[in-house]
This record gives C-alpha cells, structure tokens and sequence, in this order.
C-alpha cells in the first residue's frame, strides 16, 4: 500500500525548474478526475474512497507521460503544468494526465474510453479530452508502472529489497499509526484486489508474515481488524505505517512467581478430556470425555456456546483444530463427520463425511478464500478440501495413501508444505508445493 499519495518532485538538473514553484494543488484536479472516472464506468459520481489504490505525481508532461501512458500524444496538449493520476476501479487500471488548472485532460488507456466528452464537474473549468492516437496494430498496451525517482531519461528501477526492519510480531496486536488509513489487499502486493482499509490508530492482530513484495519494497503482513482480514504493508522508506502496540506481558521466568492465585475456576459434571487454546489466544475450547466440546471467550472466560453437530443424534466429538486466524474450528466425531464451524456464530458451515475413523486435522494457515483442510482416517488415506462451505458429496481437491496411519497432520507457516507423522512414529511424510 502507498500512503495515500506519492510526490516525485523532479531532480535539480531537470529541463523545467519546477523546484522553483510552488507544489500544485492534487485538490484542484481530484474533482475533474474522479468525474470522469465515473463517467467512464457508469456511476453518476465517485470519491476516493471508491477506487482501489491510487497514486498523485507532477512534473512536466515529457515527465508524467514518460512514467507509463503509451496512448498519449508525443507532442504535449496546450497547458501549463502537468500532474499524473493513476487509481484502479474493480479490477482495471485508469491513467489520467491532466494540467494543474483542470483544463486538459488526457487518459492513457484507450480501453477505458468510452465517450469523448465529459461534463465540466460543479467545482472545475470546462476540460478539453484530448484523445489518444489510433492503437498501432501489433503493439499492446502494457501495465501502468510506477516511478521511484523523478529523474528524466534515468535508467530503469531495480528491483527493490525491503530494507525495512519488521516491528511487528505473529499473534501480536498492532495499530495503524496516526493519520491515513492503511489500505487492505487479498495478497501481499499493492496490485491484489483491495478489501478495505485500516483506519488511523485503528487496531489489529497479525496473523502471519512478513512477506516482502520486491517491486515496492515493502514488507506486507496478514492481519485482521475492523472486521476484514488480509495484507497490508508496515511502510516504506523508513516510515512505519503500523505499529505494535503494547500488551500484558507473557507468563515468563521474572513473573512467574508474582502470579496471583486463579480467578476463574469451572466444574465440570464429568472428566475433561482436553483444552484448546486458539492460536490468537481469543477462545478456548473444553472437550469432555463424551465428546461435548465448548466454546469460551479466553478474555471474558465467559461460555459463547456448546458445540451441537446439526441432526438428531449428534455423535461424540474426537479432534477439535482452530485455523490460525482464529475464524474457523473444525471437528471430527465418532461417525466419522467432519465439521467446519464459523466461531464467531458457532455455526456449523459445513461437513465432510469418511468411510474411515478421522486421526488427524489441519488448517492451511492462508485466511484467503484459499484456505484448505488436510484430513487424515485411519487406512492410511490423506485427503485435502476447499473450505469453508463443503458438503459429504464434495471431492476432495488430492488423496494419498500412506504406508501406515497418520498420527498428525501439520502445515508449514508459509503453507507451502505438509507433513505427516505415521502410527509407527518412525515416518514422516511431507508434501510441498512445485514451481
């Protein structure tokens, strides 16, 4: 994610003195864009707040041009200083060259015209469009990129490292800082799909990372909050856009003996057989030797709810497994069902049924729509499902035999791998991800 807005302000030696004026105003301009913007994807009006990540930039128009807009004319259209727009609407890009004082407009990409005039927007002059020349046959218009550096006729950007030291801790709490929103995309990269935005100061906890996305330089992180999960970028440059916020120490060997005696104690009608933290320590389950499991608030050790296997005879349960980003439980019973159950609804999203006893579950630890279950039954088979929503007729997405049952099923942080250790604790078998 960039920041809102980048400035690339021209280099001392370049051939327009730009340095020697005054910044121009993006406020001045951001009105006649956004109307035509909306023009061209049939929406009576937008704001930014409709588009997906945007950038600002200005220079001269050999400059904003050179930056990536193949349609525009070689020889620059009547008017004064220039500034660059580029924003995303859905999923297609939009590049727009415009003059400080809104009176020309040129957009990039022909295949987002679909109308040679535009009304004049209530708060700006009326604006010449100038259109791009006739698309040369054979050559294709190639993705907008991005400048590092105002430099003209510079040499190409290299590849970027994230240089970055990461701040933030898995499981840990987080805040964007003060300001901006930070913006919240399906994959570690500023070119995904955008699901929302982080407001300033809002808070969140990190769920995996970090990832760094070479092209931008930035170190992106797997979060959820304000009701959303995905990526987002700690910062850039040195400046931090996230940071971590401060929390009650851990159990650790200078505390422990002030530990005050338990505050919360619970009595059980029957033998406990196990206890689940969730991996963000937010629940806790309590599965009793009859296969009742319960669903607890771990801040609160307030009961949520029991777990109840849809139909009339639910069966006990025998495995309980949280995903990583504590949304999703899944469990296995005595007749050999599988479930999947939203934790904040306690609901039961689907089921998986096998003709074998289940000795094994695992949770992907990708919160995308990628997400998947690896299921392991006691013939030996392991087998991989989409989730959450699968029903008893759904295949899975890859079977396996294994030489002997496994005991456990294990995912590797990044998802890449999956590993199995067999009934005779002497084989483990791993599967990884090709190419």
């Amino acid at each position: 994610m960039m920041k809102k807005w980048i400035l690339i302000i021209l280099m001392a030696f370049c051939v327009v003195p730009l340095l020697a004026q005054d910044t121009p105003s993006r406020a001045a301009t951001q009105p006649t864009v956004l109307t035509v913007l909306a023009r061209q994807v049939g929406r009576q009006s937008l704001t930014l707040s409709d588009v997906g990540d945007w950038n600002w930039f200005f220079g001269t128009y050999d400059y904003v041009k050179n930056l990536g807009c193949i349609g525009a004319p070689t020889t620059a259209p009547a008017g004064g200083r220039w500034q660059r727009w580029e924003m995303t609407y859905g999923s297609t890009p939009y590049t727009y060259l415009i003059t400080d004082d809104a009176q020309t407009l040129v957009l990039c990409n022909e295949a987002a015209l679909t109308t040679p005039t535009v009304p004049p927007p209530a708060t700006a002059v009326p604006v010449t469009i100038v259109p791009p020349p006739a698309a040369t046959p054979g050559i294709a218009l190639t993705p907008i990129g991005e400048a590092a550096s105002g430099t003209l006729g510079g040499p190409a950007t290299p590849e970027i490292v994230c240089a970055i030291p990461p701040r933030l801790v898995i499981g840990g709490a987080g805040r964007v800082t003060p300001g901006d929103a930070n913006w919240v995309y399906e994959a570690a990269n500023r070119t995904s799909r955008k699901v929302g935005e982080i407001p300033g100061e809002g808070t969140f906890t990190v769920i995996q990372g970090p990832v760094c996305d070479p092209v931008t330089g930035m170190n992106y992180w797997l979060v959820q909050g304000n009701g959303l999960t995905g990526w987002t970028s700690e910062g850039q440059n040195g400046e931090y856009w996230l940071e971590p916020v401060s929390s009650k120490p851990g159990i650790n060997p200078s505390n422990a003996a002030r530990l005050k005696p338990a505050a919360w104690v619970a009595a059980f009608p029957v033998a406990i057989q196990n206890v689940i933290f969730s991996p963000l320590s937010r629940y806790f389950v309590v599965m009793d030797t009859t296969g009742r499991a319960a669903l607890y608030d771990a801040t609160t050790q307030s009961l949520l709810n029991e777990l109840r296997a849809p139909g009339a005879n639910p069966q006990p349960f025998t495995l309980i497994r949280f995903s990583a980003d504590d949304a999703y439980l899944v469990t296995a019973d005595t007749a050999n069902n599988v479930y999947i159950w939203d934790v904040a609804s306690v609901r039961a999203l689907g089921q998986i049924t096998t003709e074998k006893n289940v000795v094994a579950l695992a949770f992907s630890p990708d919160a995308s729509a990628n997400r998947v279950l690896a299921v392991a039954t006691d013939d030996g088979m392991v087998r991989l499902w989409g989730i959450p929503v699968v029903t008893p007729q759904t295949p899975p997405l890859m079977m396996q035999t294994l030489p002997a049952p496994a005991t456990s099923l294990e995912f590797s942080p990044d998802g890449r791998m999956l590993i199995a250790l067999d009934a005779t604790s002497k084989m483990l078998a791993l599967w990884e991800v090709g190419g």
